[in-house]
């Protein structure tokens, strides 16, 4: 039986000023924690399950294949160059993200973000690629589904092609560098133009009906999917525990912190967790007895 792994080897946590780096076999399919960070340039070369990067400050980030989620939280004018399953924002500013990502990158409460395709490379990429199981051809970075947009507030936009530059880093001063993701350019996943989903821009607007369709019967159909689209909104959450930088990892990923919420409808948020921060999971069932007693 192999040694157990020691937390503290899988966080960056309160540097600044630093060059931090993970190389190759270091994390290994393992969760990465990046949490108070300022003024640095992070690299991780390797694959893990899932990252999180929390309360960063002026940081160059690199994170290599995930074969899960990054979550990106109260970060504020940071460049992220990210390959993942799932990629989400909270609470993040001005930040420029190249990014690979296999389904559709979420961003809630953000602002003055900014997209482009994937752009880094190092020796052995296209391997950590297969080892998280993710399929370079297959690229959603600019299809961004925005949870809480406002009217006249633009929250992100795509870079220009003429903003992309090339991240190359060197590996024991191996300079084969290998990018496994295609660009737009080529024809190849998803396009840059991909139309984007929001609550201002669903798919609700684009509805069709059949010509004998009343004008009442549109309208309230067009009422009933508008209804639906905001009951899809996730609440708003601020954390009110003690900061990420005061847990232990095990208590990180485990996190039952208070929140203070927001939410659509009158919605509740009991079962709101850190770990599921766009509350996705299905909402747990009363009990019968405590069903009974509320009658």
């Amino acid at each position: 039986m192999g040694e157990k792994p020691n937390p503290k080897d899988f966080m960056f946590m309160n540097n600044k000023g630093e060059t931090l780096i993970k190389k190759p076999g270091q994390i290994n399919g393992l969760d990465f924690v990046i949490d108070g960070l300022e003024d640095c340039e992070v690299y991780l070369l390797d694959h893990s399950a899932q990252v999180f990067i929390d309360y960063c400050k002026n940081c160059k980030i690199f994170v290599g294949p995930v074969d899960g989620a990054v979550f990106a939280r109260n970060c504020d004018d940071c460049v992220f160059t990210v390959a993942c399953r799932q990629f989400r924002t909270r609470e993040t500013n001005r930040c420029k993200v190249n990014l690979y990502v296999a389904s559709d990158p979420i961003i809630e409460s953000s602002s003055e973000m900014k997209f482009g395709p994937f752009n880094g490379a190092y020796p052995g990429l296209d391997e950590h690629f297969k080892a998280a199981n993710l399929n370079p051809a297959d690229n959603h970075y600019s299809a961004i589904y925005n949870f809480t947009p406002q009217e006249g507030r633009t929250d992100f936009e795509i870079m220009a092609k003429n903003e992309f530059k090339s991240w190359n880093v060197p590996i024991d001063g191996n300079e084969n560098y290998i990018n496994p993701v295609p660009l737009p350019e080529s024809g190849i996943g998803i396009t840059q133009l991909k139309p984007t989903l929001n609550k201002q821009e669903s798919a609700s607007d684009m509805k069709s009906f059949d010509i004998h369709t009343s004008q009442a019967e549109a309208e309230a159909a067009m009422t009933q999917d508008e209804d639906m689209n905001d009951d899809f909104l996730a609440p708003t959450a601020t954390r009110t525990g003690p900061s990420m930088s005061d847990q232990s990892f095990d208590d990180f990923l485990n996190d039952d912190a208070p929140v203070a919420s927001t939410v659509p409808n009158g919605a509740s948020t009991d079962d709101f967790d850190l770990d599921d921060p766009f509350g996705e999971a299905p909402k747990k069932q009363q009990a019968p007895q405590q069903q009974q007693q509320e009658e």
